[in-house]
This record gives C-alpha cells, sequence and structure tokens, in this order.
C-alpha cells in the first residue's frame, strides 16, 4: 500500500452489526445502515469502499447512488473462484438462512453454473 494512501471505517449504530438469522426486516435494516454508511463515505470524498460482509449486503443498490466503487467480498471472492477452476464450493456458517442466502448471491452474480450444489 502507498505510505500515502489513507483508510477509514465506518461502523454501523450497534446493535445492527450481524442481524443474520434474525429476519427480512433487521435484514432490511442492516442493509439500509451500510448503503447509508456508503452515501456518507462518497460524499467525504472517499476513494472506493469494501462492505465488511461476505454477504454483501447492500452492495448492489449502493453502487447505484454513488459515483465512487463499491466491493462486495461475496462477489469478488466467487469471481476470483472462478478465476482459479471452473467449478467453486462455499463453505459457510450452520445458520437457517446462511445457505439460502448463499444461494441467491450466486444466482444473483450469474455463476450458478460455475457453483457445485449441495455437496455430501
Amino acid at each position: 500500500m502507498n505510505p500515502e494512501t489513507e483508510t477509514g471505517v465506518k461502523a454501523l449504530t450497534p446493535g445492527m452489526v450481524s442481524l443474520a438469522g434474525f429476519g427480512a426486516y433487521f435484514e432490511f435494516l442492516n442493509r439500509g445502515q451500510i448503503i447509508e454508511k456508503v452515501i456518507e463515505a462518497d460524499r467525504e470524498g472517499y476513494d472506493a469502499v469494501v462492505v465488511h460482509c461476505f454477504a454483501d449486503p447492500g452492495v448492489r443498490i449502493a453502487r447505484s447512488v454513488v459515483n465512487i466503487p463499491v466491493i462486495g467480498p461475496g462477489e469478488s471472492s466467487l469471481l476470483f473462484a472462478c478465476m482459479m477452476g471452473y467449478k467453486f464450493g462455499v463453505v459457510t456458517v450452520n445458520a437457517p438462512n446462511a445457505v439460502p442466502g448463499m444461494e441467491t448471491m450466486i444466482r444473483e452474480y450469474g455463476l450458478e453454473d460455475r457453483a457445485i450444489h449441495k455437496p455430501v
């Protein structure tokens, strides 16, 4: 990293950091806060934003409302996996919404044919 590069962290309101598995309404609130933080970063002159969650909450919407790159680690990882081999798999936590959420993300990124499905 260039010694002149500055980084910053914009945290969500306490209690909104990890709501996975608590329902669609709370996930909606979490995404809204993330999008607001991305907008705030854009207004403050940040050059780019990386959302610190593999599920990429709010990334696609945030991209549509700011003029800086918004990077989702989930999308980046899945695309990198596609460069490394023809098929990829995702190891995730054993939570009620984890696998369906990952399947939705893979489908939204158009990578269903590249993903292995429910390995035993």
